[in-house]
């Protein structure tokens, strides 16, 4: 089952996708919108995920993946869809003029410090945004270091 919840981000995450969604909103003059596509997965979903080929991470790999310290979804990367605010058709980058308006989103998340998976070749994930970390330190509670 995907989860879209934001309340299961982790609390900063949550607020720079908030934050990314409203400036890349401006930037694209309202034509664009960013749609929350999945926020926590489960171990078995990061699984079927990863058989997919969605995903090079397995289980309790991904940024996905995190809980809190009672167990609670507490993820640290998002995967958003671009959506035309006109037509509600779902860009999906396939074509250059598609990727180019995920870029703006992609641009925008990295200049807050964050891992836009638009940057990866395998696979390739414009749809994908991260917290600054490493999936250790994160666990750990260690906070994202996020650009100010």
């Amino acid at each position: 089952m995907i989860d879209k919840n934001p309340e299961h981000l982790e609390q900063t995450t949550r607020e720079h996708i908030n934050l990314l969604s409203t400036e890349f909103r401006r930037k694209t003059n309202g034509m664009y919108y960013l749609d929350v596509f999945e926020t926590w997965r489960s171990g078995t979903r990061q699984a079927i995920v990863q058989a997919n080929g969605a995903s090079a991470l397995g289980p309790g790999l991904s940024k996905h993946n995190i809980t809190d310290l009672d167990g609670h979804p507490h993820a640290h990367a998002c995967d958003l869809l671009v959506v035309n605010s006109i037509t509600g058709t779902v860009l999906e980058a396939r074509v250059y003029s598609e990727w180019l308006v995920y870029e703006i989103a992609g641009k925008l998340w990295e200049s807050y410090g964050g891992i836009w998976g638009g940057r990866w070749t395998n696979p390739c994930d414009p749809g994908h945004f991260e917290a600054p970390g490493t999936v250790i330190d994160l666990k750990a509670g260690i906070p994202p270091r996020w650009r100010t």
